[in-house]
């Protein structure tokens, strides 16, 4: 059974989805966009019988978690999210597990507090070692810059009721078709006061910020060869599947004898542990229970 309750931290009050016992190991997920805490509906239970207990918070501004007062939605503050919610949940060490901007975050929360982590799964982001510059990188994250633009996106992304929405899904996963449970999860939360201007303030906040502090933070810390066992899991047909094509840069982003394994799902797009939640429910699962 999936749970659902309120969990306050140092900085913001969560709403999140649980799974599992009480006194399992913290197995925690965190979304990316545009999702909502729902996108593990299907991983939760397959946690929880592994004897995880499995949490997936909405993220940052995505109600019903709390809009933050001081309009800070850089990845150093995502990543500070996961470390306090690791606080509140009284875990010295957890299983993160993200995709998109939720991959950011656990990336962000595992090079400034590796002890803290027991394992990492990332979704469709390589580490920030692993990327390389290019024009057809830069083409591929092109919407960072139309969702840094003022009220234009917003307009857009309302205007039928989130019909663009349903559009970002399918040509970021061409073969998979959002089902209308989950845009109405997703709906729900990003027509809430502050939901949709949250989810773009992510952008907002990392393409405006890109020479400042938290973007030199982010380098600092994201830097860092990771040091934690590690899955990465992409879609070949994902946006982002270029980025996972230079072996050896992927391999620069672990310290040396640090595990780490690659899964490419053939065919598959941004939103693979949705497009095939069970085969990547049980990649996860194994990756996780595997001595």
């Amino acid at each position: 059974m999936i749970r659902e309750r309120d969990i306050p931290t140092r900085g913001l009050r969560f709403r999140v989805l649980e799974a599992g016992p009480e006194d399992g190991p913290l197995a925690l997920c965190m979304h990316g966009y545009p999702d909502t805490a729902h996108t593990w509906d299907a991983l939760l239970p397959r946690l929880a019988e592994a004897g995880y207990r499995a949490v997936a918070p909405w993220m940052r501004g995505y109600p019903p978690t709390e809009v933050p007062a001081n309009g800070d939605f850089s990845v150093v503050a995502l990543g500070g999210d996961v470390l306090d919610l690791l606080d509140a949940l009284k875990a010295d060490r957890a299983t993160l597990i993200g995709h998109d901007w939720g991959t950011a975050s656990v990336y962000q929360a595992t090079g400034a507090e590796p002890d803290r982590v027991e394992k990492l799964v990332t979704i469709a982001i390589p580490p920030l070692r692993a990327l390389k510059p290019s024009l057809s990188g830069l083409w591929s994250i092109r919407h960072f810059f139309y969702y840094a633009l003022p009220l234009l996106p917003e307009r857009s992304l309302r205007a039928n009721n989130y019909a663009a929405i349903r559009d970002i899904c399918q040509r970021w996963s061409p073969g998979w078709t959002i089902p209308d449970d989950e845009f109405a999860h997703l709906v729900a939360s990003l027509d809430a006061p502050g939901g949709l201007e949250s989810a773009l303030a992510y952008y907002r906040t990392f393409v405006r910020g890109a020479l400042g502090a938290n973007a030199r933070e982010v380098r600092r810390v994201q830097g860092r060869r990771i040091t934690v066992p590690t899955q990465l899991i992409y879609g070949t047909e994902d946006i982002a599947a270029p980025f996972y094509s230079d072996r050896g840069r992927l391999e620069r982003s672990f310290a040396a004898g640090t595990p780490w394994e690659l899964q490419a799902i053939p065919g598959g797009g941004h939103f693979i542990h949705r497009e095939q939640p069970e085969a990547i429910a049980e990649a996860i699962v194994s990756f996780l229970t595997r001595a």
